[in-house]
């Protein structure tokens, strides 16, 4: 995770009152905008802040970010005017904690935030996670319909298949493939920040370093002489439409291919894509502007 030690953030920050929640949130993850949304869960106030490490690249954006809003607002957005602001190092340490829960994905998948108490049945498998900067809490839909499908495939695929993790973010995917007992796992990232983040949620919640190997790569250069029996691939659809091909190839005969991070709009492209090579649509899901799907591809292709 990032430490901040005694360094402020310098922050821009606005309100939503959209009544649509999930809309701002999924817009701004379209961005490159270090930014984390946040809800308070007893006021039901919703904010979204933007962090920089020093006031003159905070201050550099602010243009940018008024411009966006504008745009946001044409579609329906209900968002206040931006505020600029210090947050002293104290404030960043508890800032996360206001505004996450525990999350019941399935009756047997729960996600907690390490910091609150659960007691789970026996039946239960918890993963516990510190909210970061890297992508990946489990609250946004593309993670969600991942975590479910994992856990499905679970029960489908035999569990030394291998598992491949393309753009791990915090670590929650291959984290989750590992509670449900798939192994080896290998999990990339384009952002070096998302290793060491990776790593220390894989380390508390009691998986040995060994079982994950993390480390930091792209899908566009990923060699296609290597293929698992079960392949994540939560990124954004221009990426996963420019390397389909890719992972078609390194998804093994036989095996499962999860892919998410597609708006609802662009889904269409991605199946008619993945299925033009004959991987099979077997799962698909929605959640807000956000389709999931899952394919298989069959043994003799």
């Amino acid at each position: 995770m990032i430490t901040r030690g005694a360094i402020p953030f310098y922050c821009i920050r606005f309100r939503d009152t959209t009544p649509n929640i999930e809309l701002v949130e999924n817009l701004l993850s379209e961005t490159e905008l270090p930014a984390s949304s946040w809800r308070d869960m007893e006021t039901g106030e919703r904010y979204h802040t933007l962090y920089y490490t020093e006031p003159e690249a905070r201050d550099a954006e602010i243009e940018n970010v008024k411009t966006l809003i504008e745009e946001w607002r044409a579609l329906g957005a209900q968002l206040s005017d931006i505020e600029c602001f210090e947050m002293p190092p104290e404030d960043w340490a508890e800032a996360w904690k206001r505004f996450f829960d525990i999350q019941h994905l399935s009756p047997t998948l729960v996600i907690r935030p390490e910091w609150l108490e659960y007691t789970p049945t026996p039946d239960q498998t918890v993963i516990s996670i510190n909210p970061g900067m890297s992508f990946g809490t489990g609250r946004h839909a593309t993670t969600m319909f991942c975590l479910r499908q994992i856990e499905i495939l679970s029960k489908k695929l035999p569990l030394n298949t291998g598992v491949l993790d393309a753009g791990c973010g915090s670590g929650i995917l291959s984290i989750a493939a590992s509670k449900f007992g798939f192994d080896p796992i290998d999990a990339f990232d384009y952002d070096e920040m998302c290793i060491p983040c990776s790593e220390e949620n894989t380390e508390k919640n009691g998986i040995p370093a060994k079982k994950i190997h993390y480390y930091q790569a792209d899908l566009t250069t990923f060699p296609t002489d290597q293929n698992y029996g079960l392949v994540i691939a939560n990124i954004l659809a221009v990426v996963l439409l420019a390397e389909a091909e890719r992972l078609f190839k390194i998804t093994r005969p036989d095996g499962y291919l999860i892919l998410a991070g597609i708006l609802t709009t662009e889904y269409p492209k991605i199946k008619e894509k993945f299925e033009s090579f004959g991987m099979k649509e077997v799962a698909t899901e929605t959640g807000a502007e956000w389709t999931g799907g899952t394919f298989y591809r069959a043994a003799k292709n």
